[in-house]
């Protein structure tokens, strides 16, 4: 098991990387949230990304921030947020990752 998850890490690491999953997660959740309670439509009529490929953005910004704040199945989760991120930065923001104002 050490050659797939290597060494454990203890002390201070350990809380910082708990920190920084806790606040990651917590992030997508409330990123995923307006998004859960219309997952089909969420990003309205004119949208041209299918309503299954919305929810599964929806799925994997909330339910995988969720997973990090347990710290369940995080590689699973981490893999949803990447695609999905991945996604929106080549087709919602046009290749340009950060958010232009107005």
């Amino acid at each position: 098991m050490k050659q797939i998850f290597g060494e454990f890490v203890g002390g201070r690491t350990s809380f910082g990387l708990l920190l920084l999953r806790l606040v990651a997660g917590a992030g997508l959740m409330m990123h995923g949230y307006p998004k859960i309670q219309k997952p089909f439509g969420w990003m309205g009529e004119g949208a041209t990304t299918p309503g299954f490929m919305q929810a599964l953005a929806a799925l994997a910004e909330f339910g995988g921030g969720a997973a990090l704040v347990l710290g369940l199945l995080t590689p699973l989760a981490c893999f949803g947020i990447i695609c999905t991120m991945g996604y929106a930065i080549l087709v919602a923001h046009k290749g340009d990752p950060w958010i232009k104002p107005g």
